[in-house]
């Protein structure tokens, strides 16, 4: 965060951006970043993806999955009628 004269959570949205597009891009101030460095932010991009789209918020809102109802193996003929024989 040496760019921007603050800490991440100091700095304008704006500027936290341009830093999370950099680390993506895998380049800092100083020229390309560690593996390691690169390798934990991938890490932590892709779990915070998956946790997102794993929730309700990301699942039904966003993606707009329908889960499937309760399963009856046992249902009443007289309750489905004809449609179902």
């Amino acid at each position: 965060m040496s760019n921007f004269g603050s800490g991440f959570t100091g700095s304008s949205s704006e500027q936290q951006e341009t830093l999370v597009a950099s680390i993506a891009r895998n380049e800092s101030a100083n020229g390309p970043m560690p593996d390691a460095l690169h390798g934990f932010f991938r890490t932590v991009k892709e779990l915070t993806v998956v946790g997102y789209y794993t929730s309700e918020t990301g699942g039904a809102k966003e993606l707009r999955l329908m889960p499937l109802g309760d399963y009856r193996a046992d249902v009443p003929y007289d309750e489905i009628g004809r449609a179902w024989s």
